[in-house]
């Protein structure tokens, strides 16, 4: 059942035959909206934005339209953000994973940055500029030592014991 109720807003609902899709909207420049218990559900205005009311529900993915291989996936507990082909970033309940190095770049009251190992393994930070790569390290260690590496080689120039003594290489 289609209805017209008041005001001068055109409607356009139209089926031409089995070989076209159907449309429904509104042919002037107002907004168009679905409604389910009398209430707009969806509404898309002028600029083909859409405002949903309630939770949006994703089955598996969002894609970058006209760019088959940059999407964002949703899995059991994980979301992968993939560009270009490749995933760069992975999030499950316990982790998060880069396929790159981290890049922060010009940001302006940047508050730090916490870097955790798994198990038994080192956290490092490795410091590197794009023409010339990495350029030095910084790890803890299990006796809560810092070490200040000059390259990734691990050639120790510096390092800070849990005293705070400082010890050159």
């Amino acid at each position: 059942k289609a209805q017209r109720s008041g005001g001068a807003v055109a409607g356009d609902w139209s089926y031409d035959d089995a070989t076209t899709d159907m449309s429904l909207g509104t042919s002037t420049a107002h907004s168009f909206s679905l409604k389910t218990g009398d209430t707009r559900a969806l509404t898309i205005d002028t600029s083909q934005n859409a405002t949903f009311a309630g939770d949006v529900y994703i089955p598996e993915y969002i894609y970058h339209s006209g760019d088959t291989n940059t999407y964002i996936r949703f899995t059991a507990d994980t979301q992968t953000f993939r560009t270009g082909g490749d995933d760069r970033l992975i999030l499950t309940n316990s982790l998060a994973t880069l396929s790159e190095p981290l890049l922060i770049d010009g940001v302006s009251n940047y508050t730090g940055l916490e870097v955790k190992g798994i198990g038994s393994s080192r956290p490092s930070v490795n410091l590197s500029n794009a023409a010339t790569g990495i350029l030095g390290q910084v790890y803890a260690t299990e006796s809560s030592a810092l070490i200040f590496a000059t390259t990734t080689s691990g050639t120790t120039a510096l390092t800070l014991d849990a005293s705070q003594n400082a010890t050159f290489a």
